[in-house]
């Protein structure tokens, strides 16, 4: 009977493990429990004066900044700094952008996570560093790249061997990876294909990363036509979530994205759209159906318990 205690508890530590994996965002935002959409962004935090009134402003949740190789001021050291192509000079950089938001969460007791859109292998592969340091205190930090190519475009993504190999020490991260895409208004029922959802599964297993938090950013214009295959992607990687953007001009089908919400739940989808998208599509009429912190404690404990008593 010990022994069947004891591995019990094993087993429930392992289900405890599994579950919070891929959950910093809204443990640290309780308030998005269920409801991943009411987490609030910031866009292109890429200067110190647009950083100080983000770190000011209650309401936003989630700080979005882009990282690029590059300078600051008259420093000719090239660095990663806060910045999006094309432009290569800032007058902040991402060492001290940590800083700012470390300081603010902890000194001025504010609570903001960020999101670092790397624009280059090479940016991504010369911050990680100056990421490390942070990765033990409380904030949710997410690591983007689009790592593969996607609709309508040819640009080049981070290279995604290279990013995981690098992202594999980051265990407390949420890492947020998706496909190049292009924009055309007159070719805006293109959609994420078999195989770039397939290419994403392998890339994954290959790298050997299954374990760690994913969340996929996809284009409204997009996802809106990819119920069944986004659905596959979610299936196919535990715990991860899907995190929705636009281009301000995108002609978004939001029929097609309404079904899209109703089919995965608010519970595994952030909304990070154009405030007149986010009006058009109503999420106050979407179901979230999100289990409880307190609905997978109760299956812990009623697997613990069935796993100990049963013939």
């Amino acid at each position: 009977m010990v022994n069947r205690i004891r591995q019990g508890s094993l087993l429930l530590s392992a289900f405890f493990a599994v579950t919070v994996m891929g959950l910093d965002t809204d443990t640290y935002f309780p308030e998005s429990k269920g409801n991943l959409t009411k987490i609030t962004w910031a866009h292109a935090v890429n200067n110190a004066s647009y950083l100080n009134e983000t770190l000011q402003n209650a309401t936003i949740n989630m700080i979005e900044a882009d990282v690029v190789l590059g300078t600051v001021g008259k420093d000719k050291t090239v660095i990663p700094i806060m910045a999006h192509p094309p432009d290569i000079t800032s007058d902040l950089s991402l060492e001290t952008f940590l800083e700012l938001v470390n300081t603010s969460n902890i000194v001025n007791n504010t609570k903001h996570g960020i999101k670092l859109d790397f624009k280059s292998t090479d940016a991504f592969l010369n911050s990680t560093a100056f990421i490390k340091k942070y990765e033990n205190e409380s904030f949710p930090i997410w690591l983007n790249a689009d790592i593969l190519e996607g609709p309508n475009t040819n640009a080049t993504p981070v290279n995604d061997t290279q990013f995981f190999a690098a992202a594999k020490d980051f265990k407390t991260a949420t890492l947020s990876v998706g496909w190049t895409t292009g924009y055309n208004e007159t070719n805006n029922t293109g959609s994420y294909s078999d195989d770039q959802i397939s290419n994403m599964l392998n890339s994954i297993k290959t790298n050997n990363v299954s374990d760690l938090s994913f969340t996929f950013p996809v284009r409204a214009v997009y996802a809106a036509n990819s119920t069944a295959n986004l659905t596959t992607l979610l299936e196919g990687v535990s715990g991860s979530t899907l995190t929705i953007w636009s281009g301000e001009d995108d002609k978004v089908n939001v029929t097609n994205l309404r079904s899209l919400l109703e089919k995965v739940k608010l519970g595994k989808t952030y909304i990070d759209v154009p405030e007149a998208l986010l009006n058009e599509i109503h999420l106050d009429t979407i179901s979230s159906a999100s289990l409880s912190s307190l609905s997978w404690v109760t299956m812990g404990v009623m697997l613990l318990f069935t796993f100990i008593f049963r013939l």
